[in-house]
């Protein structure tokens, strides 16, 4: 009972805390957030198995049952935009609050998931360039890996727990001197800027080869990237990607209220974004 009452209470904060929203104060449509997309998440389509599950799940975010709540919402989430359409029936047939609004929580998530998480791969550690010979007083105590020579890498600062680094066994201290069968190059920040570049420029699911030295030893480990994760992308520590989250997530309000807000049939949504 107190994690259903913690996880409406965290949904109804976010949908009331948009005070312009809340207010009925709407901008006109062309000032808002630049574009308003024009809704082609609608015209993904699903194969029937996964159309069959959608519904089951859909069904199930009226449970009684909180854990069947929860893992129909994130089997929703996982299937994201194509299961737009049936969501949006779904929104303007249910009268019941906690339905809504996990709807809401889903096409926001699926939304921002299609538009901008799902373009990116994310390996999942922090990191920063070794250069060998180089001064580098933020080296861990005790560090003594040794690169072949001439040779550069990427120090594994830290790894994020279950992310594709994480999953594939990658460490503290570890150094990735080759990635997909090329060497890591560079000099300085370029190091570690060329390194997340090509990994961001992978879409998730992709596999990489990675060679990595610990300690004394090579190794050659293969990871499965992840999409970032969204508190990442909010907290800034991948421009380019929070970027373009902010940049969609300004556009979902306006979004919503032409694509979910009002019924096609002309009757109103009593609840979520909008005045």
């Amino acid at each position: 009972m107190y994690a259903e009452a913690r996880f409406l209470l965290a949904i109804l904060a976010a949908v009331f805390a948009r005070a312009p929203f809340a207010s009925g104060q709407l901008p006109p449509l062309d000032a808002r957030a630049d574009v308003v997309p024009a809704g082609e998440e609608f015209e993904l389509s699903l194969d029937e198995p996964t159309a069959v599950k959608v519904d089951g799940w859909i069904v199930r975010l009226g449970s009684a049952s909180y854990e069947a709540r929860q893992a129909a919402t994130q089997g929703l989430i996982q299937v994201g935009a194509p299961a737009m359409n049936r969501l949006r029936t779904a929104y303007h047939r249910s009268d019941d609050l906690e339905t809504r609004l996990r709807i809401e929580q889903i096409v926001r998530t699926s939304y921002l998931n299609h538009h901008v998480l799902d373009k990116h791969g994310f390996l999942g550690i922090s990191m920063r360039p070794y250069e060998p010979g180089r001064p580098n007083a933020r080296l861990p105590k005790g560090f003594d890996t040794k690169l072949p020579e001439g040779r550069v890498g990427v120090l594994v600062a830290g790894v994020i727990d279950d992310t594709g680094a994480f999953h594939a066994g990658v460490a503290k201290d570890d150094v990735i001197i080759a990635l997909n069968g090329k060497p890591v190059e560079g000099t300085g920040r370029g190091i570690s800027n060329s390194f997340s570049f090509i990994i961001r420029d992978l879409r998730p699911g992709a596999v990489v080869d990675l060679t990595i030295i610990r300690g004394a030893t090579e190794l050659s480990i293969s990871a499965t990237l992840h999409r970032p994760p969204e508190n990442v992308a909010r907290a800034n520590n991948i421009i380019v990607v929070s970027e373009e989250y902010n940049k969609f997530t300004a556009r979902f309000h306006p979004w919503w209220e032409r694509h979910f807000h009002d019924d096609p049939t002309g009757a109103q949504s009593p609840i979520g974004i909008g005045p």
